[in-house]
């Protein structure tokens, strides 16, 4: 192997990080109110709702269509477009907004939440978001499970 050869084989290697961590950051859909991102199973969104409000949604297919469905909760239904940040490497993708952090573990799925000093507010248990297809009153719906876990301060 001719010195040339060599060199452009050791920039191949050294680059090689650098071109998963573009592969891992690339799969990562940038909306105007938020991310989606394919997780096993089907997407993942954070949508951002206000400076301290994230919804956070899962869907087996279809997730604009489930994005467009009326939530029960009181809450502002148009998404904050502006005053937010979000970065991601391949280990977790991360938004922030003046009060919130909201960040995404790759490896794990999960997600928590930090308020603006970095405290931890809430948490996924790694591997506990399940929704079961059915039938209920005749609509075909799931039963959704996600577990969290227990701050030890609260009861």
């Amino acid at each position: 192997m001719t010195i040339h050869a060599r060199k452009i084989v050791l920039a191949l290697v050294l680059l090689m990080p650098s071109f998963a961590a573009l592969a891992a950051t690339s799969d990562v859909e940038k909306n105007p109110d938020g991310v989606t991102l394919p997780v096993p199973g089907g997407s993942l969104r954070v949508q951002l709702l206000s400076d301290s409000i994230a919804r956070v949604a899962f869907a087996k297919d279809h997730m604009d269509a489930f994005m467009k469905r009326e939530s029960l909760p009181v809450l502002p239904q148009t998404g904050m477009t502006k005053g937010w940040q979000t970065s991601s490497d391949a280990k977790q993708v991360v938004l922030r907004t003046a009060s919130l952090k909201v960040v995404f573990d790759r490896r794990t799925g999960a997600v928590s939440f930090f308020d603006a000093k970095g405290n931890p507010v809430l948490a996924e248990v790694p591997g506990s978001r399940t929704l079961t297809p059915t039938i209920v009153q005749g609509e075909q719906t799931a039963h959704v499970q996600q577990k969290w876990v227990a701050d030890a301060k609260e009861s």
